[in-house]
């Protein structure tokens, strides 16, 4: 409620995903399933198709400085199955999943694999969504910014964990909050904070964005000033439709 991230300890006890989750798991499952990677570079992100089984073997062997990411994987569309394996907590429920199927966005249940030195760019969460990220397995460290900062952050293109301060010479006025999560953790990013987050070590991790009482009215005002080019006209006028029902 104070709108501050947070670490979450102890909900992932119970979870099949925490033991049955590995690699090995994906791997000899759902091995011949397609997906694409990304590779980071300083100005663009550059896609790869593979197998998840060629993913898995390249993430446990690369000594790459720069190496690919399996980020944002929506697997329900190829192993739904695995959604019984573990439980949303109730505070992170989504009020999308109201939203009609056919308008409803992917953004409840995304997987992230991959080897150390991956990870996200600085950014904040689209729609002011608030998000949670589970690690199964692996460690990361996450550096936020709070909105007051975000005058200093140059909209997302400093690298925080490697700033170049002659570019970005506000950035050195930003103070960041930093946390490492460890297996069986649970980060809650708030509506509005900026984040950049990088894998410290092979990493397996599940993530999803939601609305609620929490953030409701945050994602509302946004939407009524900002558009999106990236969502669907449709999806966007859908959630100004239906948000406002579920604020009151």
């Amino acid at each position: 409620m104070p709108n501050k991230p947070v670490v979450i300890l102890d909900i992932m006890d119970n979870w099949k995903a925490k033991t049955c989750w590995t690699p090995e798991f994906f791997k000899s499952k759902y091995g011949d399933i397609h997906v694409t990677t990304v590779k980071q570079t300083e100005t663009t992100d550059e896609q790869c198709t593979m197998r998840l089984g060629e993913y898995i073997d390249y993430m446990q062997s690369t000594k790459e400085e720069n190496p690919s990411y399996l980020r944002t994987w929506y697997f329900p569309n190829d192993c739904p199955e695995i959604l019984e394996d573990y439980n949303i907590p109730e505070y992170f429920k989504s009020w999308l999943e109201q939203l009609p199927h056919e308008i409803r966005p992917q953004f409840s249940s995304w997987l992230f694999i991959g080897p150390a030195n991956t990870g996200s760019r600085m950014h904040v969460d689209g729609f002011m969504t608030s998000a949670w990220n589970a690690v199964i397995s692996g460690r990361k460290c996450w550096l936020f910014y709070p909105p007051e900062d975000e005058c200093y952050l140059y909209t997302g293109e400093v690298d925080a964990f490697n700033p170049d301060l002659t570019k970005y010479p506000l950035f050195a006025q930003a103070r960041p909050l930093i946390c490492i999560q460890n297996p069986g953790e649970i980060i809650f990013t708030p509506s509005g904070w900026w984040h950049q987050v990088i894998n410290e070590t092979n990493c397996i991790s599940l993530t999803g964005n939601f609305v609620n009482e929490t953030n409701c009215k945050m994602v509302r005002n946004y939407l009524d000033v900002t558009e999106r080019p990236e969502y669907s006209d449709t999806l966007q006028q859908a959630i100004k439709q239906y948000i406002p029902q579920l604020c009151v």
